[in-house]
């Protein structure tokens, strides 16, 4: 018969890292109010999940622009960010400098 499957609290989370979900989207998922869910995330990941879930994605992104020719924008998309002028930003503000001076300060030091 129908067996609904049930997913884990760090199931869904690990599904959505990379795409542009909301926090009231991923409480809906894990059926948890919106402190709750906060709550469980802080115990479980050691951050809050604004904090966690941006890390992942500059840290995907930096993977993406040292291993691949992809465009900036591209890269923004498939990282989850809901444009590529907050993902600059974003990364800019986290590293200090833009995602094509990081792309190209890596390539001069790996010519070298």
């Amino acid at each position: 018969m129908f067996h609904p499957t049930t997913y884990s609290f760090r199931e869904i989370i690990e599904v959505h890292y990379y795409s542009n979900i909301t926090m009231e989207q991923l409480t809906k998922l894990n059926n948890q109010s919106l402190s709750t869910f906060k709550r469980e995330f802080k115990k479980i990941y050691n951050a809050s999940p604004a904090t966690y879930l941006r890390d992942k994605k500059l840290q995907k992104s930096i993977e993406l622009i040292v291993s691949t020719d992809m465009r900036m924008a591209d890269i923004a998309y498939n990282c989850g960010f809901a444009d590529d002028s907050h993902y600059s930003k974003t990364f800019k503000l986290r590293f200090g400098v833009s995602p094509t001076q990081y792309r190209m300060t890596h390539f001069d030091k790996s010519l070298n």
